[in-house]
């Protein structure tokens, strides 16, 4: 399922044959509520399915608004945000997001988490009730670590959740970092990444990224690995989360579009990232190319 950021759209693409179907959304950019075609968004980013497949949850960036698709039928409603762009929580349509980008479900399927990008916050929503809360974040630009409004972000844009439920990850997109955060306390650390713009691999603060976007968990808890869109250095980079060792999966670094192995593959601006259930293939919207890849 691909959030079709600028077609204002939710598509379907079949695996095993590359089939594309629309699943929600006119094309045209708005905001309604509806089946199929009747509903409408505005510049859809972040993209999440719910543990039993049966519903899609969307971040609808420009509406400021959370989404929710019915698989089977397109159905599509809000479940928070007022539409205006601001930093209240609340129930509802009593909450605000200010261009919310990145989405992820807990294992349970009861808790959104939220990279609010310019409130510089990561947001929990109660699927039940669209209650929203603030887990970390102060609001203002920084890169500090620290316990809940005490931690900092720049832009934090992917999220994934652990497969235990207890960390959230994020790719804190200008500050050139990956983040963890503790979903029982809101405690924010630094996991990789100097914060200087860069391609380096290495280990923690040894390795760079240059404006990473999306972020993908392996399945298996015990070998637990983030992979990273890395968008502005065109490369699909691996995170160990044990240690915080950075390696370059696929991607020359180079600005194109060729398939091949390791570092004789292209993208341009790769962005969103989702991992197969078994682990084995990693999904790419690569933005510049307007495709989608499979490493």
């Amino acid at each position: 399922f691909v959030a079709d950021y600028s077609n204002h759209k939710i598509r379907r693409v079949e695996v095993a044959t590359g089939v594309v179907t629309t699943l929600a959304g006119s094309g045209e950019g708005g905001y309604a509520d509806g089946v199929g075609v009747a509903a409408r968004f505005c510049y859809p980013g972040g993209i999440s399915i719910s543990p039993d497949g049966g519903a899609l949850y969307v971040e609808d960036s420009s509406n400021h608004k959370i989404r929710r698709v019915e698989v089977a039928t397109g159905a599509v409603t809000t479940l928070a945000g007022s539409g205006e762009a601001g930093d209240t929580d609340g129930v509802g349509d009593a909450a605000e997001f200010y261009y919310p980008g990145g989405i992820c479900i807990s294992p349970d399927g009861g808790v959104l988490f939220v990279a609010d990008v310019d409130n510089h916050k990561i947001r929990r929503v109660e699927v039940a009730t669209g209650a929203v809360t603030t887990l970390a974040g102060s609001g203002t630009v920084g890169s500090a670590d620290g316990v809940g409004d005490a931690a900092e972000f720049d832009s934090p844009y992917g999220v994934a959740i652990s497969p235990d439920g207890g960390a959230v990850f994020v790719a804190d997109h200008d500050n050139h970092k990956i983040r963890r955060v503790e979903v029982a306390t809101g405690e924010v650390t630094t996991i990789a990444g100097s914060g200087t713009e860069g391609s380096a691999d290495g280990v923690g603060d040894a390795a760079e990224f240059e404006g990473p976007v999306e972020v993908a968990i392996s399945p298996d808890g015990s070998t637990l690995a983030l992979f990273v869109a890395d968008f502005c250095n065109h490369k699909i980079r691996r995170v160990e989360v044990a240690t915080g060792a950075v390696t370059t999966l696929a991607g020359s670094g180079e600005d194109g579009d060729a398939d091949g192995v390791g570092d004789a593959a292209q993208f341009s601006y790769p962005h969103g990232i989702s991992m197969s259930p078994d682990g084995g293939a990693l999904f790419v919207t690569d933005y510049s190319n307007r495709k989608i890849r499979r490493v």
